[in-house]
């Protein structure tokens, strides 16, 4: 990525967040996707509190992932952690419209 952007768009657009319940064994822990670099990071709040460094979610971060489909601005704009501990993911534009 361009990490000369001075708005630091390419790196740090936040677009969704998603929080394990209370009775999920990572409660307390946080998600939080990206677009453009699309990617979604854990941050472990559950055990290590407010000093958590985030890690990657194993198929949703990098070129290979799940969400690289996404569009470049149009990314994962929304996200879900279901009941079974998969985590839906929305792009922000269909990939149906670059496809067709």
């Amino acid at each position: 990525g361009d990490r000369s952007d001075p708005t630091g768009k390419e790196l740090w657009d936040a677009e969704s967040m998603a929080a394990y319940n209370t009775t999920h064994p990572l409660h307390g822990d946080i998600l939080v996707s990206f677009e453009r670099q699309h990617r979604v990071w854990r941050y472990k709040f559950g055990s290590e509190g407010h000093r958590a460094i985030p890690s990657h979610v194993s198929g949703l971060s990098g070129e290979d992932s799940k969400i690289s489909v996404c569009p470049h601005n149009g990314g994962a704009e929304a996200m879900e952690i279901l009941r079974d501990g998969r985590i839906m993911v929305l792009c922000e534009e269909s990939i149906l419209e670059q496809v067709a």
